[in-house]
């Protein structure tokens, strides 16, 4: 389970089926679990879990894509199984020790991909693995550092999640300054990724160190403005580009002169007028989103089916409404594509899932000694998934099923030991 933990942030080799290199060896977890028989207590989160699913199979009969739609929940029935196997090992092998090995590989990535960035800002060269050279609006080309993973994107919500039990590890109860390091090295990738996932893992951050800056006021609120500037700053750049900026002075002669004593007016000219021009162009996800929110309006209830969005996307090529490089794209929005694709109900699924979710987290939080500051790691790094999650689709991030099933099996654990 602890290698299957710690490769959970890693996408090399490429895989089909968007598959990971852990993935491949999930089937000897669950036969080490089927061998090794633990415990398996209910927990709430498990109802919630099988609502969810429900959910999502509720929008197969009506789907545009049956095949894609019964593909497509095989893989979120693999999400509940990591779920399950998390929940199942942690009252054995820790809470604690899971997330140390997770917290280690997504270090040693970063470090990698911060060792890219040089070797790319002193001679040129681009290491594939680890970064691709992009344009960007604003900055022009940069390098952007996706640790293995397909995307920036996708690293930075790894970073965003990991970097509050990093922060735990670091300035627990002692500092400790290899996890300082490791803390540092993660902070910088984040910003190389040049991600919007940016503003998430600023959240993150906020939420997890939200108790301890409780004597300094000052410090909280200005961290929680500037986390609040980077979620709004990075969500208005994802709805359009401004290409230029034109302002002109001119005298409007349609204005009568002023009634009062205090105005002055050139007669005939005119009052003075200001013209003030604004050339922008709409972004891939705000037109993406668009497409998505017209779909769920045609099809309310149960939506276009499970993960069948890029069908839709390609009707929305079709009408000209998306441009070619996105029309077979993913929703890449957690509220929308869910609409989209599986309606009002799996909406509602969808939110009491991660309401249960948010409450476990959060009860986990109280519990005593080590496992309670696990709890408050996970629920600022899910926080922040959900910050990002307007523009990715977090509910297919296995960490996010590993932050389910460690916060159910610390649960298990506490009443194992208060049973005792």
């Amino acid at each position: 389970m602890c290698l299957f933990v710690a490769l959970l942030p890693v996408g090399w080799p490429a895989l089909s089926w968007n598959m990971q290199p852990g993935d491949l060896i999930f089937p000897a977890v669950v036969l080490a679990l089927l061998v090794w028989r633990p415990a398996l207590p209910r927990h709430r989160l498990d109802v919630f879990v099988a609502i969810y699913l429900v959910g999502s199979a509720l929008s197969i009969p009506t789907s545009i894509s049956l095949r894609v739609s019964a593909l497509a929940l095989a893989k979120e029935l693999y999400l509940a199984g990591i779920y399950l196997a998390l929940k199942a090992a942690v009252p054995q092998i820790g809470a604690q020790r899971l997330c140390r090995w997770l917290c280690g590989t997504a270090g040693l990535l970063a470090a990698l991909s911060l060792a890219g960035a040089v070797v790319f800002y002193t001679s040129g060269q681009v290491w594939p693995l680890v970064g691709s050279r992009m344009p960007l609006p604003y900055i022009g080309q940069v390098l952007r550092l996706h640790g293995t993973l397909e995307t920036p994107e996708f690293f930075g919500n790894v970073v965003t999640f990991v970097i509050p039990l990093a922060a735990m590890f670091a300035v627990g109860e002692q500092t400790k300054p290899g996890w300082l390091v490791v803390l540092a090295v993660l902070s910088v990738a984040e910003v190389l990724t040049f991600s919007k996932s940016l503003g998430g893992s600023a959240v993150a951050l906020c939420v997890y160190f939200w108790p301890r800056w409780r004597p300094q006021p000052l410090l909280r609120w200005s961290a929680a403005a500037v986390a609040l500037a980077l979620v709004v700053m990075f969500n208005a750049a994802a709805i359009a580009t401004v290409r230029r900026v034109d302002v002109q002075f001119s005298k409007d002669s349609r204005v009568p002169p002023p009634e009062s004593l205090y105005g002055r007016q050139d007669d005939p000219a005119g009052a003075d007028r200001i013209d003030l021009g604004v050339s922008y162009n709409p972004m891939s996800y705000y037109l993406v989103k668009k497409a998505a929110w017209r779909s769920f309006l045609d099809h309310p209830w149960t939506g276009l089916g499970l993960s069948t969005f890029p069908l839709e996307a390609e009707r929305a090529y079709q009408d000209g409404r998306l441009t070619q490089a996105y029309r077979r794209v993913q929703a890449h929005s957690l509220p929308f594509g869910r609409l989209a694709e599986t309606g009002i109900l799996g909406a509602i699924t969808l939110g009491a899932f991660l309401v249960v979710l948010w409450r476990s987290m959060l009860d986990a939080a109280r519990l005593p000694g080590l496992d309670g500051q696990i709890g408050w790691a996970l629920f600022a790094g899910v926080a922040g998934l959900l910050v990002n999650s307007i523009n990715v689709d977090a509910m297919h991030f296995r960490f996010l099923w590993f932050a389910a099933g460690l916060t159910a099996g610390m649960a298990a654990s506490a009443s194992s030991r208060a049973a005792r």
